[in-house]
């Protein structure tokens, strides 16, 4: 999960405080074909919570899997952010996309 972008951006002062629009985005990187994944969403459609991370890896695991049908096994490698990754939200999504799937045998 990258950084918050508060948008629009702009160098001036008053600007800044000024309510802006915050915007989410996770990335996921193929290490088969070198190729990025992102999902992007605005706090307009929802949050930062577990279950938007969830539904965000949810997605973009299911991108790659349609890029790469031969592929059955995942391997999915995160850094140690909570909300990301050590929450049952996540744990359950992974394990619903993998029962889910009928191509998919293994997400480690």
């Amino acid at each position: 999960m990258q950084n918050v972008f508060a948008l629009p951006q702009a160098n001036v002062s008053n600007f800044f405080y000024k309510r802006k629009l915050n915007v989410y985005h996770l990335t996921g990187h193929c290490s088969i074909s070198k190729q990025s994944y992102g999902v992007l969403w605005p706090e307009t459609l929802s949050g930062h919570t577990g279950n938007d991370i969830a539904s965000s890896l949810s997605v973009l695991l299911q991108n790659v899997l349609q890029d790469h049908s031969e592929e059955k096994e995942v391997t999915i490698w995160s850094n140690s952010c909570v909300p990301q990754n050590k929450n049952e939200v996540v744990s359950t999504a992974i394990m619903l996309l993998l029962k889910k799937s009928q191509q998919l045998t293994i997400i480690t």
